[in-house]
């Protein structure tokens, strides 16, 4: 992994945390990234704000009640 440029590095990480990989793929991917100090680094930095990001971001849930609604609105409102 010490020859692979930093972009191709930002890209398997992106692969592994967007879950574009096999296991085959992952597991390789993992075993070289803990002997790669700077690619180590910028993982840990990934998963981090991934976390994060999964964490703190609200996402309503979608009701049926939700969708009654606005069928409601649409029909009181025609075009």
């Amino acid at each position: 992994m010490e020859d692979l440029g930093f972009a191709e590095l930002i890209r398997k990480i992106t692969r592994y945390f967007d879950k574009e990989m096999d296991k085959n793929d992952e597991s390789d991917f993992l075993q070289e990234i803990q002997n790669h100090p700077a690619g180590h680094s910028a993982f840990l930095k990934e998963k981090s704000i991934r976390e994060k990001l999964r964490n703190n971001l609200y996402k309503p849930g979608h009701t049926q009640n939700l969708a009654e609604q606005i069928k409601q609105r649409i029909k009181r409102y025609p075009s």
